[in-house]
């Protein structure tokens, strides 16, 4: 139920930026993201961890759940990405350190 709550919860979308965007905005774009990539490792721990210790799940609906948490993985990477090189050309590399 808990890998089920979360793919029907999230949306997966990219998150766009334009030039009008304060930084501050994307500041708290980065630490949302931060959060939000918390949670998701958190839940992609457990899924494996499912996965492990009870090899008689429903074959179709793992296969389905785990492809929703993989790409919801590889969505906040991207997303990190692009905030990373927005933030660096305001700040230096390491001054961004901390919140991405």
């Amino acid at each position: 139920n808990f890998m089920k709550n979360y793919v029907n919860q999230q949306n997966i979308q990219r998150q766009t930026f334009e030039d009008s965007d304060k930084l501050c905005d994307i500041i708290q774009q980065a630490f949302t993201n931060r959060q939000n990539i918390d949670q998701w490792l958190s839940v992609f721990r457990t899924f494996n961890i499912i996965l492990r210790y009870n090899p008689e799940l429903d074959t179709e609906t793992t296969i389905t759940q785990s492809h929703h948490i993989v790409k919801h993985g590889l969505q906040l990477l991207l997303n990190s990405i692009i905030i990373k090189q927005i933030l660096e050309e305001s700040f230096s590399r390491i001054g961004i350190q901390f919140i991405i």
